[in-house]
């Protein structure tokens, strides 16, 4: 680990050779010319900003810092064509140039965060720093830019991993992606990328439960993040649990931006701009390659605690607007990995893979056509990925291919001034190809998963927002969803309502029933069980927040979640029956039987502003339960996470200069096996999840430090991971079992105290 303390020494170095960043807060001591005002805001709140850097490039260039009302004043030489930069740590750089009238009456407004300027008399629509994407939803959370890149770790660039420190979200393996919310796994989770529901784009290594898992998509082309934890409205479903709205931005229509990332464990590229003269059309480009594996052989001293997983991807968009009623968009992503496990081909088994290789692509093509009181949104998607497993002699283990298409259609009419009708259709085709082989003396290899599936899955959903005046507001609604491999179709019903008490406290309830279908190997792999029904769920919320400030909100949210016709079964794990050990039986042994709920209380206190102070301090408890009606069995669920607490604050000191850092806490979760401790050692039990996880605790620092040059912007990133050097521990292989009963599990420790360092060259 002696490779990382160097970086940031290296790094260290850097900032007292370089010296401090260009610019102070007063004009260049030249001839009295032509004044130029302005005031520099963010672009989503338009709250000023301060210590913000105003630049002209140029051999007589001029700079300037704002003050705490965001203004500043530029001493020009004459009116005219000047360029203009704008650059203050934490926010994107911003480059344009403009036209300066002689008129001692023009004011510049420039907007930060999403790229643009205009002139003060110009009209600009925006949201409050808590308001919501949703209308009349309970439990959202969402995150800025700003927070979205403070969250994300140097080592890893991902968008998940900052989302797994908003409140009430609970992960406790360093290594995965994913996260579980109010007891719902992330399989329970739907995960939308520009209002498409997409299953799981990640760099991982399937057909296992110890490796890891990487978001396909880079955090520097996401524009907004939204966490709906329950009782998401109609135009979500197909998932019992939360719903997750990720979105990617356009690329910039005014001129060239660039930016440069390069960490410890890998290096990206991002590029925007306009393409032609008439600046209709627009590109968004990215590209990123990891050397995790190379650091992972190099530096982990246990060979096998952590898979070398590495991996390349590439994410684009083009944007394309004929006129202001229609735009025309395509999303491309696409990622290719391996994970290997070199280091310990003499420990492997015939059945514990060597490599593994995994493909995604996804695009995405979009309509959007905007009238005076409509919005229509048509969306046509593909997806197609790709796995295999092999071992030590290069044999197969495990192959699968996966496909979807789909079509939706989503209108918005504003039907009067008090209705706004939510219409959607959509269309889902949906394929897998599944192949998996395990060997068992004498008989050799033999599949154990062997099939092909298609099935269609059409919906339909339709909701009113009626607002009653400015205190009270209601949406209802519903849709209907159904599943061709099973034959069958569901209602589900939706409501929310807002009620605002007081000019500073607002009180919201949802409600919303939920489905899910079963999935493809439920109903055709291993214990193939072709009579399943869809799992269901029903969501009770109830929200009060109180604004003590504009910028400071103080929350609490109280959720149930009622869940029934789960899919299990004990005899699909190894268990003690009558004091004898029984293996999984393979067969239609899957019902849907199982029934429980998740209950609890999240609190949190949060101010959000782009100056000196923010972030939130959250707790929650909660408790999930369930009962199995054909065995009688009753146990924790799998992501029963008693005490969650997650603190996240950030302070901009200077233009040049910001610190933050997370902590997050969790109780964890319990084994999710007929397992139970003698002493040290696991046996096999005739109870589910009776042993538990120790607690998982985690704290981060980091510091960003921005050099403003004249035609680029430089940002050095140090971050320590684990500060408190907690020793946070995974169980690995459960399903190994030895004479007696008892399982050969490994302990395996996650992220040491770790120091990282990063570099991003933006121009």
């Amino acid at each position: 680990m002696k490779f990382f303390p160097a970086v940031v020494s290296a790094w260290t170095a850097c900032l007292f050779l370089m010296g401090p960043p260009s610019a102070s807060a007063q004009s260049s001591p030249l001839p009295a010319g032509f004044e130029l005002r302005g005031k520099v805001l963010d672009a989503t709140t338009l709250e000023p900003i301060r210590k913000a850097l105003v630049s002209t490039v140029g051999d007589r260039g001029r700079e300037a810092v704002t003050g705490d009302d965001g203004r500043f004043l530029l001493l020009l030489a004459q009116p005219g064509s000047i360029e203009l930069y704008v650059s203050t740590v934490g926010y994107g750089l911003l480059k344009r140039e403009i036209i300066v009238p002689n008129d001692l009456a023009f004011e510049l407004e420039i907007l930060i965060g999403q790229e643009a300027v205009k002139h003060s008399d110009s009209v600009t629509v925006t949201a409050g720093v808590f308001e919501g994407l949703e209308a009349n939803t309970p439990s959202e959370h969402s995150l800025n830019n700003s927070e979205l890149k403070n969250l994300a770790n140097v080592l890893v660039d991902d968008p998940l991993r900052s989302i797994q420190a908003l409140p009430g979200v609970a992960s406790s393996d360093d290594f995965y992606a994913q996260f579980a919310v109010r007891g719902s796994g992330f399989r329970n989770i739907g995960f939308y990328i520009d209002g498409v529901l997409t299953n799981e784009p990640f760099h991982t290594v399937r057909d296992v439960n110890d490796s890891g898992s990487l978001t396909i998509l880079n955090g520097d082309l996401v524009d907004t993040v939204s966490l709906l934890s329950t009782a998401s409205p109609a135009p979500y479903g197909d998932r019992t649990g939360a719903t997750l709205n990720i979105r990617i931005r356009e690329g910039s229509r005014e001129r060239m931006f660039n930016r440069i990332n390069l960490s410890a464990t890998g290096i990206s590229y991002t590029g925007e701009g306009p393409i032609g003269r008439s600046r209709k059309l627009s590109w968004l480009g990215s590209a990123r390659k990891s050397y995790a594996d190379w650091l992972i052989k190099r530096l982990w001293p246990d060979p096998s605690i952590a898979v070398a997983l590495g991996f390349v991807d590439a994410q684009g968009k083009l944007s394309y607007a004929p006129s202001s009623r229609n735009q025309f968009t395509l999303t491309m992503l696409a990622g290719d990995s391996r994970g290997d496990r070199e280091r310990e081909r003499s420990q492997l088994d015939v059945n514990s893979f060597l490599t593994a290789d995994q493909r995604t692509m996804i695009a995405n093509g979009g309509w959007r056509r905007l009238q005076s009181n409509l919005v229509m949104q048509t969306n046509i998607y593909a997806a197609n990925g790709t796995a295999e497993n092999r071992n030590t002699a290069g044999e197969l283990l495990f192959q699968a291919t996966t496909r979807e298409y789909a079509v939706r259609n989503d209108t918005s009419i504003q039907w009067t001034t008090h209705h706004r009708i939510e219409t959607g259709i959509f269309v889902r085709r949906l394929g897998e190809q599944d192949r998996r082989l395990r060997s068992s003396p004498p008989q050799g290899f033999a599949f154990t998963d062997r099939f092909d599936a298609l099935a269609w899955q059409p919906g339909f959903y339709a909701e009113d927002t009626w607002n009653m005046g400015s205190r009270v507001s209601l949406t209802f609604g519903g849709r209907l969803d159904s599943f061709t491999a099973t034959h069958e179709m569901v209602a589900l019903p939706r409501a929310g309502l807002s009620l605002r008490a007081a000019s500073n406290t607002t009180i919201m309830l949802g409600y919303g029933q939920f489905s899910q279908f079963p999935d493809f190997v439920e109903l055709k792999g291993e214990f193939a069980t072709p009579g399943l029904l869809a799992e269901r769920s029903t969501h009770y919320a109830l929200a009060i927040e109180q604004r003590l400030t504009d910028k400071v909100r103080v929350r609490v949210e109280a959720y149930d979640k009622e869940e029934r016709s789960l899919v299990y079964s004990e005899a699909a794990g190894a268990r003690l029956v009558n004091g004898k050990t029984v293996l999984p039986q393979q067969g239609a042994v899957l019902r849907n039987t199982l029934a429980g709920y998740s209950r609890g209380v999240e609190i949190y206190l949060q101010r959000r502003s782009a100056n000196r102070l923010a972030g939130w301090i959250s707790y929650a408890i909660g408790y999930a339960r369930y009962r199995d009606h054909a065995s009688g069995l009753a146990f924790d669920g799998d992501f029963d996470q008693r005490h969650t607490a997650s603190t996240y604050l950030s302070y901009r000191l200077t233009k040049a200069l910001s610190v933050s850092s997370k902590f997050r806490y969790g109780s964890n979760f319990p084994v999710p096996r007929f397992v139970k401790f003698s002493g040290s050692r696991l046996f096999l039990s005739d109870q589910r999840s009776q042993v538990r996880l120790p607690g998982y605790s985690r704290l981060d620092a980091r510091v960003h430090y921005a050099f403003h040059l004249e035609r680029w912007k430089l940002t050095l990133y140090s971050e320590v991971t684990n500060v408190l050097n907690r020793r946070n521990v995974r169980f690995a292989n459960l399903d190994s079992l030895g004479s007696g009963g008892r399982v050969l599990y490994s302990r395996e420790y996650l992220l040491p105290f770790l120091p990282s360092a990063g570099i991003t060259i933006e121009f």
